[in-house]
């Protein structure tokens, strides 16, 4: 039989433990999220890398397989002498190289820091109540299609203002990235057990149409060299609007009965 103070010593003790346990709770649950950010930080420099080594193939590819020396002129003018053509459209490669890389990048960058900004201001909007998750989805996924489609098919008209072609273009980047808190991520909403699934899936469809669309684009560029682009953004926003207007009347937002957790009970 255990006497009154052996009864306090075990109160004691349990009590102890359990405030033992209780703070190696709290260091594991702060040691997990000191990992849980450590993890996001070294995500996002791997999306960093990625991006910037598609954005050096897709300049450094075309450099490779297209011919950017100067057409043969065989009836040109005797006024300049051929080793000073040459060197003139030498001099002119030399001072685009640096306004190409640049301008390249610019609508990505402006993008990158867009894409922070649509995602800040969509958990704005849910957590406040304001809007409802899927008329979220579906509005930032309406305003990421229509604006750049409506973009892409007015460039054909400012082609003589290379500054407001470079604006637009950049307009068009950065206005896309708000599908980034729309359809691209909604595949977490109607299925988080097959993210990573869904997730290579989009990046399969996408690899695909990459292909796909250069192809497209020189097609229609050989057939006619003046309204060839003209053509391709065309094209491109009715691509655009057509996938809009489909997710506009079947997107969803909750979690689907076949992304469930399946759930079995005994007799």
């Amino acid at each position: 039989m255990s006497t009154g103070p052996d009864v306090k010593a075990t109160v004691g003790d349990i009590s102890s433990d359990g405030n033992l346990n209780v703070a190696q709770e709290e260091c594991s649950r702060k040691g997990f999220c000191s990992v849980r950010h450590g993890l996001a930080l070294i995500l996002q420099l791997c999306n960093f890398s990625i991006y910037t080594q598609q954005m050096n193939l897709s300049i450094a590819i075309p450099a490779m397989v297209n011919n950017t020396a100067p057409p043969s002129q065989p009836n040109a003018s005797t006024e300049r002498p051929s080793t000073d053509s040459q060197g003139y459209w030498n001099e002119t490669l030399k001072e685009f190289k640096a306004m190409s890389g640049i301008l390249s990048a610019l609508p990505f960058v402006v993008g990158c820091i867009c894409i922070i900004l649509g995602g800040l201001l969509a958990d704005f909007l849910l957590s406040r109540k304001i809007l409802r998750l899927i008329t979220i989805r579906k509005l930032f996924t309406a305003i990421g299609v229509l604006f750049p489609s409506v973009i892409l098919v007015s460039l054909p008209w400012v082609r003589s203002s290379h500054s407001m072609t470079m604006t637009f273009l950049v307009l068009s980047s950065a206005i896309s990235s708000f599908c980034e808190s729309g359809a691209l991520v909604n595949f977490l909403d109607i299925a988080p057990r097959y993210t990573g699934f869904l997730k290579g899936l989009l990046q399969v469809f996408a690899h695909i149409a990459g292909a796909i669309s250069p192809t497209a684009a020189g097609f229609f560029i050989s057939q006619d060299s003046e309204f060839g682009w003209r053509n391709v953004f065309l094209l491109s926003a009715a691509v655009n609007i057509s996938g809009l207007v489909f997710y506009l009347i079947f997107g969803r937002a909750d979690v689907q009965d076949w992304a469930k957790e399946q759930t079995f009970t005994h007799l």
